[in-house]
């Protein structure tokens, strides 16, 4: 009996506590969504950072000075976006002839806003979206110059903590190393794929949708599918039996890609539950905007490789 009353007690004060935290959030919810939006692009650029890093540690075997690696990185990382941004200028034409015929639609359903104020709070996204970029790109070449000092402290610190998530941060550089492999590779292989698909069609926007179909992979699950509805909605427009043959063949390749190229790529790593993927994108989404749905998948390897991990060391 006490023990019953004891844990309505604990009930009563936990819901309690609940009650005013939801009551209050007003007061704190502020603090913490600026909090986040500060730490997220420093917390980017050292993702980034851990991303380049493997090609820093190639350049390093043929001795080749970490500085200059960093410094002939962005060199060629320069390079890369204007080269990119001229293959992009290409897609220019297809991508105003495409906004054009969205905007015709978009007035032909009759939808009544205000463009002016929805302008201005672009350029005011805009305008912070630009400023977070500067902070990744710059935390991002700090983080890369000093790489190798933080990997050595962090790898000192824990051992001596515990040599349990030693072997856990590990487990999780190997993981996240095979995400970020095969996410590169998945990415050149959607665009490689869809653009012969759309060409092949005599698409008018090949190239646009192409490149579209590549970005998808940014957010899991349905990165791909509002992309391919957005390419079947464009084409019914443009033509009705191109509308068809678009959708018969995103059915179809979409097929492929999940079980037969994406299960090539990844191997037997990364295994994430469908119902996880997306659980993890509505959780992460909500909590971080878009910057969250693309780091839902990585951050869900992290916490199943953890769960995993220490549940097998629990059994040993």
């Amino acid at each position: 009996m006490n023990k019953l009353d004891f844990k309505l007690i604990n009930i009563c004060l936990v819901s309690i506590i609940f009650y005013f935290i939801c009551k209050t959030s007003s007061y704190w919810l502020w603090f913490i969504n600026r909090c986040i939006d500060i730490v997220l692009p420093i917390f980017l650029g050292f993702f980034l950072a851990y991303t380049l890093n493997p090609f820093l540690e190639y350049l390093e075997r043929y001795k080749i000075k970490r500085f200059m690696g960093v410094i002939m990185l962005i060199i060629i990382l320069i390079m890369v976006f204007i080269v990119l941004f001229c293959f992009l200028a290409s897609t220019y034409k297809q991508f105003l002839s495409c906004i054009t015929y969205m905007i015709s639609i978009i007035k032909n359903l009759s939808f009544d806003s205000s463009l002016s104020l929805k302008l201005i709070k672009f350029v005011d996204k805009s305008i912070d979206l630009l400023s977070s970029i500067v902070i990744v790109i710059v935390s991002c070449f700090y983080f890369l110059v000093d790489f190798e000092n933080i990997k050595t402290f962090i790898k000192k610190y824990v051992y001596k903590k515990s040599k349990i998530i030693f072997n856990y941060l590990k487990i999780i550089d190997c993981e996240l190393f095979k995400y970020i492999k095969g996410f590169l590779t998945i990415s050149l292989i959607s665009f490689i794929e869809y653009t012969i698909i759309y060409l092949l069609l005599s698409h008018p926007y090949a190239l646009l949708l192409g490149i579209l179909s590549s970005l998808s992979n940014f957010i899991p699950f349905f990165g791909g599918m509002i992309v391919q509805v957005f390419a079947v909605f464009i084409s019914l427009g443009l033509d009705q039996t191109l509308g068809i043959k678009v959708l018969i063949l995103t059915i179809i390749f979409g097929f492929i890609d999940a079980y037969l190229i994406n299960p090539w790529v990844y191997g037997k790593s990364n295994k994430i539950h469908p119902l996880i993927t997306i659980l993890s994108v509505f959780i992460f989404g909500s909590l971080f905007g878009f910057v969250g749905i693309i780091i839902s998948l990585p951050v869900s390897i992290v916490i199943m490789t953890g769960l995993k991990y220490f549940h097998k060391d629990e059994l040993n």
